[in-house]
């Protein structure tokens, strides 16, 4: 780097191999930032399954659906019912149904989506969002919740995951992936979105969390092939400027993203992939093109 340009860049680690389309889908799960770079590789048409359970921010909601999925069973106690809907603690709200029926319904046709996807995927990238986690105390369950359904605080405790919980938790999950679907690829990387909720001290110690945690997993024998794409870091230390920041201060920008998605497809897909993905893109484009000037009569 020179003082020319302005910026502080750095290497991305080197991929193993590239991802390869016709080698299986990619599963995301995750964060809301995998809601963006999901939308990406949709509009290029490559196979994909983004979040099927719906967003999750923490390490160790993320693992319970994984979980869940590998068994075909929901851990008990976890639909209730609140607000006349009835619920599931690991789910967001888009899942809750009047009927425990219809709950059921929707909550099973998405964890069997993820069992699939997992099964078959050649990749699985999972985002993390926050190592802060709420458990209920409450009647009917007790443990960690993926959303709190705006049921009363008082019903919660809230404290941050250590790096020693999460690799605990990760670890034989990985083991069960890797029977799960031998082929299967992890991907994992922190969502540069911050969470000033927690506030801003709180936010960094999370991230610390999350990061230290990865290295801890990363750094150890895994039966999977494991690595970590620094998108934190693109935003954080490369970018590093409220220019890319959506209007909120918080999320990224559509730019910024746009940045983190090159730099992603450049580390994990082949020349030949990116071009064929721009050829998907631009037909995926003209296809949903609309005239807005009719024919003259």
């Amino acid at each position: 780097m020179t003082c020319t340009d302005f910026r502080t860049t750095f290497p991305l680690p080197a991929s193993g191999s590239f991802l390869d389309p016709r080698r299986g889908e990619l599963l995301l799960t995750g964060s809301c930032f995998t809601d963006e770079m999901g939308a990406r590789l949709r509009a290029c048409g490559y196979p994909s399954c983004v979040n099927p359970c719906g967003v999750q921010y923490n390490p160790a909601s993320i693992a319970a659906l994984l979980d869940a999925a590998m068994t075909g069973e929901w851990p008990s106690g976890l639909f209730f019912t609140h607000d006349g809907l009835r619920r599931c603690w690991l789910l967001p709200t888009a899942f809750a149904r009047p009927t425990e029926q219809e709950c059921l319904r929707v909550c099973d046709e998405a964890l069997a989506e993820l069992r699939r996807s997992l099964r078959e995927a050649e990749a699985l990238i999972v985002t993390l969002g926050t190592a802060w986690i709420y458990e209920h105390q409450g009647e009917g369950y007790r443990g960690i919740v993926g959303n709190c359904h705006k049921v009363p605080a008082r019903e919660f405790s809230r404290r941050r995951l250590s790096v020693e919980e999460i690799t605990a938790l990760w670890m034989p999950l990985i083991e069960a992936m890797h029977k799960f679907n031998p082929d299967l690829r992890l991907i994992f990387t922190v969502s540069p979105i911050r969470h000033f909720k927690d506030g801003a001290h709180e936010n960094t110690l999370s991230k610390a969390t999350l990061h230290l945690a990865m290295e801890e997993l990363l750094s150890s024998t895994l039966p999977l092939q494991a690595e970590y794409f620094p998108a934190w870091e693109l935003l954080m230390d490369d970018l590093r400027d409220y220019r890319f920041y959506a209007p909120d201060m918080l999320h990224p920008s559509p730019v910024a993203v746009d940045y983190i998605w090159r730099h992603f497809s450049a580390c994990y897909f082949s020349e030949a992939t990116r071009a064929e993905m721009s050829r998907r893109a631009a037909e995926i484009r003209r296809a949903a093109h609309r005239p807005i000037i009719g024919r003259c009569r």
